[in-house]
């Protein structure tokens, strides 16, 4: 295990040749950097908007058989986003670490068929250059970190692109699109959500998207950093590393931001 004075990120290098200093503190993302801790996006979202009606409705449900297909989606969603952006990475991006005897149920055909739908949906649109894919970057004024999942010209408009392996797109992924926009400087002209989900619901088996104009995408990184500085205000980021034993055993991050 690496000590966490070892959790050192260069801002200047891309997110795939520092995922092994980079660790998940149980559901959490805690990312030190300069001595200093930097909440992800997903965790600001996680820990400050309620939980949608439906889905803590769902999570009662199901309980522990709940928590379990929450995480074999995520592994999933984790191994659909490196084959995809991988394909559209300038250089190789490094696998994520996974124990490929432990995989769940279906997932590699889950995983084929997301590349298929994402071949079939990516075969329209002109994906230009230059791209930028899982940078990992920080906010140093409103101490928050994130890495987009990739930003370069799409049919000649420069776009933020999230992709989502889950059925619907919600709330929380147009506020998380605001994180990336607050990161970039607010500089993309439009945000782009493409959802692959390889599973029940999707009856066609097809990608779907939804465009975010500027306007909007500003709208969403305003909320995104009135989310923020209540998680500050609430200390949240020195809470939760203590909650979850920062100084105690880490795990490597396995999901994708």
């Amino acid at each position: 295990m690496k000590s966490r004075s070892r959790l050192v990120i260069d801002q200047c290098k891309p997110i795939s040749t520092i995922r092994a200093n980079i660790y998940l503190i149980l559901l959490t993302h805690i990312i030190s950097y300069a001595g200093i801790l930097f909440p992800s996006v997903t965790t600001v979202i996680g820990n400050t908007l309620p939980v949608p009606d439906a889905l803590a409705a769902w999570k009662l449900r199901t309980g522990k058989n709940g928590v379990e297909t929450m995480r074999a989606a995520q592994i999933v969603g984790t191994l659909v986003h490196y084959r995809v952006l991988n394909t559209l990475s300038p250089s190789l991006l490094q696998p994520p670490e996974f124990d490929p005897d432990n995989l769940p149920k279906g997932a590699i055909e889950k995983i084929e068929l997301a590349e298929l739908m994402w071949s079939e949906f990516a075969a329209n649109l002109k994906i230009g250059y230059p791209r930028h894919i899982e940078k990992l970057l920080f906010n140093r004024e409103h101490r928050f970190c994130g890495t987009p999942d990739m930003v370069c010209p799409v049919d000649d408009i420069y776009t933020l692109v999230d992709l989502k392996t889950s059925r619907e797109l919600h709330e929380a992924h147009r506020i998380q699109l605001g994180g990336y926009h607050e990161l970039l400087g607010r500089t993309p002209e439009r945000g782009m959500l493409v959802s692959i989900h390889p599973g029940y619901g999707n009856h066609f088996m097809r990608a779907h998207s939804h465009i975010i104009e500027r306007r909007e995408l500003d709208n969403h990184a305003d909320r995104f950093l009135e989310l923020v500085k209540e998680f500050h205000k609430r200390n949240l980021t020195e809470k939760l590393a203590e909650e979850f034993g920062v100084l105690g055993e880490e795990k490597q991050i396995v999901g994708n931001d």
